[in-house]
């Protein structure tokens, strides 16, 4: 179970459009990453990027974008499948 005080990371939504959305704090793993930033729409082909700490940007694609409603004491939050982009 993932709780909001676990989202220590932080990214960069990038919309398809081209449109950014920086300080969402996040959980980051290998091919998922959850977010209880819900007051944004996140989409299948929108980008995440995590700037790691010697200064190397990751982008993660989603591939898919699932809003979990708020359950059992865990608040809403997006679990998002994800692939890791290669430059």
């Amino acid at each position: 179970m993932i709780l909001p005080c676990m989202a220590k990371d932080i990214v960069t939504l990038i919309k398809e459009n081209g449109e950014k959305f920086e300080g969402i704090k996040a959980v980051i793993s290998a091919q998922r990453i959850i977010t209880f930033q819900i007051d944004l729409e996140i989409d299948p082909k929108d980008t995440i990027t995590f700037e790691l700490p010697n200064g190397t940007v990751v982008n993660y694609l989603v591939i898919d974008s699932e809003r979990i409603p708020k359950e059992d004491g865990v608040d809403a939050h997006y679990q998002l499948l994800v692939r890791k982009v290669h430059a």
